[in-house]
């Protein structure tokens, strides 16, 4: 979290650009994932118990703790600075925000909560099995959706469901962060 605060003030409050050299540069490479391999910690329930009545649980808490507050700060942000800012029409903002890989900046918490659905899914479905038949099938998917991101962003803008569900974004995070939990 704070490698992102440093790289917003670096940005906007410093005016320093992403092309530019600077520490930032080297932080861009890795704190993301980062912030995604540590959120996984948080995920991870071994004690529990993958019944049906926890996967719904689980999933009901990362749809109130991260859906709601993405769609509430995003829809403001989209119509009470970013649609003033760039002389923007009101509902023109909102469809950005929805339809953009981005989402006006919070595409990180529509993609954490994706990391977070596809590790409860496989965790409940898989629950009888070893944990490293699980490691091995999140593994499986992280490859075939770091393929989908070598198709390139033109494949992403071409499919509108990509945007609403940023999977350019998702695609190479999936990969990096269990790239990160291999290693």
């Amino acid at each position: 979290m704070i490698l992102v605060v440093f790289s917003h003030v670096e940005a906007w409050g410093l005016g320093i650009a992403g092309d530019q050299i600077s520490v930032n540069a080297v932080f861009r490479m890795f704190r993301m994932p980062l912030f995604f391999f540590v959120s996984g910690f948080i995920a991870y329930k071994f004690d529990e118990d993958w019944n049906a009545c926890f996967y719904k649980k689980c999933l009901l808490k990362k749809l109130r703790v991260q859906l709601v507050p993405m769609l509430f700060f995003g829809l403001l942000y989209a119509m009470f600075v970013y649609s003033p800012q760039n002389n923007t029409p009101l509902r023109d903002s909102v469809v950005l925000f929805f339809n953009s890989s981005a989402k006006l900046g919070y595409w990180f918490t529509e993609v954490l909560l994706e990391m977070f659905l596809v590790y409860y899914t496989v965790s409940f479905l898989m629950r009888r099995r070893r944990l490293v038949s699980r490691q091995i099938v999140l593994g499986i998917i992280a490859v075939c959706f770091f393929v989908f991101s070598m198709l390139g962003s033109s494949f992403y803008a071409e499919h509108a469901m990509s945007n609403w569900l940023c999977l350019s974004k998702f695609s190479v995070l999936c990969f990096r962060c269990h790239c990160v939990v291999l290693s």
